[in-house]
């Protein structure tokens, strides 16, 4: 299963999909696309994002992906750390 993980999102989130094929867009170079520009251009399983409004900016089921809408206070920050460690 490929994983592609929102830029917003703290990179160490990698490390909770192992034995999964998971990049950041950082990774492909793909950060600073505009959402609509990204969702021609990703070929994944699942597209992981913290931006709630995701879902209601695109018509989902044109989608080629699943989507995974996480909701966190910050998406870097000492509180996240918290998470990692428990991993």
């Amino acid at each position: 299963m490929r994983v592609v993980i929102d830029a917003p999102i703290d990179p160490r989130l990698v490390e909770a999909f192992t034995g999964y094929d998971v990049q950041t867009l950082f990774d492909l170079g793909w950060q600073h696309l505009k959402d609509h520009v990204l969702v021609k251009q990703l070929e994944c399983d699942v597209f992981v994002t913290a931006d709630r409004g995701f879902e209601h900016e695109h018509s989902l089921r044109s989608l080629s992906f699943g989507m995974v809408v996480v909701h966190v206070r910050e998406t870097r920050s000492p509180s996240t750390d918290r998470c990692f460690r428990t991993c």
